[in-house]
C-alpha cells in the first residue's frame, strides 16, 4: 500500500517527525562547536547588509554517521532601521508543530527567563523576534550559553535547545 502525501499534509508530517524524534536516543541536536556563528552579507563591501546566524539541525545517526534531518532552530542577529537609527534585533525561527500559545522561553546562562511571543508561522517554521536592548546585549556578550525552550503542539514538556554564545562578541562587533 502506498501513502500519498500532499503539499498540505507535508508540514504536519514533518512536524510530527520532529516532535517524536526529539525524545528518541537515536537523534541528537547538531551543533558545530568550532564555528557556531556565521556571518551573511548581501553586499560584502557594506557591513550594514550583514547579519550573524547560528543554525541547529536535527541529526540522525545512521550506520554510525551523522546525517542532517532538518533544521530545529535558526537564530539571526542583525541591525534593522528604527525610527531614528539602526537597532539590533534577534530573530529565532523554530520548527512547525509548536504550541503557539506558550511562546518561546529564553535564558542566558543562569539569568532571568523571558518569554517571547510567536509572530507568525510560515512553511519554514515559526518566527519570534525582538529588539536587543543594552541589558540583553551585555548578557549575550558575557554569556556562554543561551537556552531556548518551546513546547511541541499537543505536548506539555518544554524542549530545550542549547545555543553556544562562543564567538558571539567577535561576530557581533563585525556587524553595524
Amino acid at each position: 500500500m502506498r501513502v500519498k502525501i500532499s503539499i498540505f499534509t507535508m508540514p504536519v508530517v514533518v512536524s510530527f517527525i520532529v516532535i517524536f524524534a526529539l525524545g528518541s536516543p537515536a537523534w541528537s541536536q547538531g551543533i558545530s562547536a568550532a564555528t557556531p556563528w556565521t556571518k551573511r552579507c548581501t553586499d560584502e563591501s557594506n557591513a550594514a547588509s550583514c547579519s550573524m546566524i547560528q543554525q541547529q539541525f536535527l541529526v540522525k545517526i545512521v550506520n554510525g554517521k551523522e546525517q542532517k534531518a532538518g533544521r530545529l532552530l535558526q537564530i539571526t542577529i542583525l541591525y534593522a532601521q528604527g525610527a531614528k537609527k539602526r537597532v539590533p534585533v534577534i530573530s529565532l525561527q523554530l520548527p512547525l508543530g509548536v504550541n503557539l500559545q506558550s511562546g518561546v522561553v529564553v535564558r542566558i546562562d543562569k539569568g532571568k527567563e523571558f518569554v517571547l511571543p510567536y509572530l507568525r508561522c510560515r512553511k519554514f517554521g515559526c518566527d519570534v523576534s525582538t529588539g536587543i536592548n543594552t541589558q540583553l546585549l551585555a548578557s549575550l556578550k558575557k554569556g556562554s550559553q543561551m537556552l531556548v525552550g518551546f513546547v511541541a503542539w499537543g505536548g506539555t514538556n518544554t524542549n530545550l535547545m542549547k545555543v553556544s554564545l562562543k564567538g558571539f562578541t567577535n561576530m557581533y562587533n563585525q556587524l553595524r
